[in-house]
Parts: structure tokens; sequence; C-alpha cells
């Protein structure tokens, strides 16, 4: 049986070649940081106007989304 746990972090940097694209083999270089690290996603979603039988809404739907904040190291 497997176990799995979110509760490890690791920040790390890589130099790219082409601009958006991490190199096939990358050998990130791991960063110290020290907490409170603030950086969060920021969503925005919708809902849908659609009810199921059971009065549940059908979709949530993301329609943009971005990052704020930061990490000090």
């Amino acid at each position: 049986m497997g176990i799995i746990s979110a509760a490890g972090t690791s920040l790390g940097m890589i130099k790219e070649t082409e601009w958006g694209t991490t190199p096939s083999t990358p050998a990130f270089q791991l960063l110290r940081f020290l907490p409170p690290e603030n950086f969060k996603i920021d969503r925005e979603t919708i809902t849908s106007r659609e009810h199921t039988a059971d009065r549940n809404v059908s979709d949530l739907i993301v329609v943009s989304g971005g990052a704020s904040g930061g990490f000090g190291f």
C-alpha cells in the first residue's frame, strides 16, 4: 500500500534555453526559501446555470487564472 504526503515543499530554478520551455533533462538548482511565502493561485470561475435532478449545479468552469505573491529566498 502506498502513502502520499503533500506536506513536503521544494523550490527550484532552471535556466530555459527557449522562453517557456523546460529542458528535456532538467537539473534544477534547489533554493532555500523562508516562510511565510505568500504565493497563491488566482482563479476566476463561472457557475453553470444548469441544475441537475437533485438541484445541484452541473458545472463550475475556470475561465481565467494567474498567480500573485512571492517567495522569500
